[in-house]
């Protein structure tokens, strides 16, 4: 199949160099061409704009950052009106699921099928093959794609109806963040109690209270790296209050121990900007 992507960050590069060593024919496009070049020297071919590759691929894969961006690629850039009939937009970028309906409504009469398929992991578990594939849209489109998605993913979960993908990434990310405070508030009692609190760490992760969140405590999430993972979190907060409103659901607990990991970060960075 011909795969084009759009989104070679640190996750999307990932995905997008599996999905060439897999034998797909690999198609890219970016912003700063610089960012191709990787790619060209395995083999894939750059395109001069989206609509140049929208128009030349079986499935075009966006793993860009905001709605905003999903939005700019897929309509100012003329990507969806380039895409040709029979092909797939899959949308990997942790949005509103509203947005991937939005685009749906408008591909559909262009004979254009949408698939939601936010992931989570890093680019290191994407050239692993273990990133979690969290897909929404129709059956039959899915398993067209699932070869594609086994590239870099697994397990992948198929669950239910164009945006379902996003509903499940949001739900995930935001247990993950409001994890986070728990795993905190625990490190911070245990040097209370005068205990070492890399060793506490440790410990915990060796026994039930473990978690992915508290994993990433001290360990991926520092000082210099905390107004990055802010900046993601305060996305993914936005997006799922956002969805609750809409639907009318509660969740003032999941929100209130979000936003005191957010505190947290802040004081993170302020220590890196006070080391600077």
């Amino acid at each position: 199949m011909k795969i084009g992507f759009i989104g070679l960050g640190s996750q999307g590069g990932g995905m997008a160099e599996m999905i060439k060593r897999e034998g797909h024919e690999l198609r890219v496009w970016a912003r700063r061409p610089e960012v191709l070049t990787p790619y060209l020297a395995m083999g894939a071919k750059a395109a001069c704009s989206p609509a140049e590759l929208a128009a030349s691929v079986d499935i075009l894969c966006l793993c860009v950052v905001s709605d905003d961006d999903v939005r700019e690629v897929v309509f100012d850039k003329s990507l969806l009106k380039s895409m040709t009939p029979g092909s797939i937009l899959v949308i990997h970028s942790t949005v509103n699921p509203q947005t991937c309906i939005d685009i749906a409504k408008i591909a559909g009469p262009l004979g254009i099928s949408v698939l939601d398929a936010p992931v989570s992991g890093s680019g290191e578990a994407a050239l692993e093959k273990r990133l979690l594939v969290m897909v929404g849209g129709d059956k039959e489109v899915i398993e067209r794609a699932r070869p594609v998605f086994a590239s870099y993913g697994n397990p992948i979960y198929c669950l239910g109806s164009l945006g379902s993908g996003q509903k499940a990434k949001l739900v995930n990310n935001l247990l993950c963040i409001a994890n986070m405070e728990l795993g905190q508030a625990a490190l911070k009692f245990s040097e209370d109690l005068g205990m070492a609190r890399e060793e506490t760490r440790q410990m915990l992760l060796a026994g039930s209270g473990q978690s992915f969140a508290l994993n990433s405590i001290d360990r991926l999430v520092t000082p210099d790296s905390a107004a990055h993972v802010s900046m993601l979190f305060s996305k993914d907060i936005n997006l799922a209050m956002d969805m609750a409103q809409q639907d009318g659901i509660n969740v003032n607990s999941l929100e209130s121990m979000s936003i005191r990991t957010l505190q947290w970060l802040k004081r993170l960075e302020q220590q890196s900007n006070n080391k600077n």
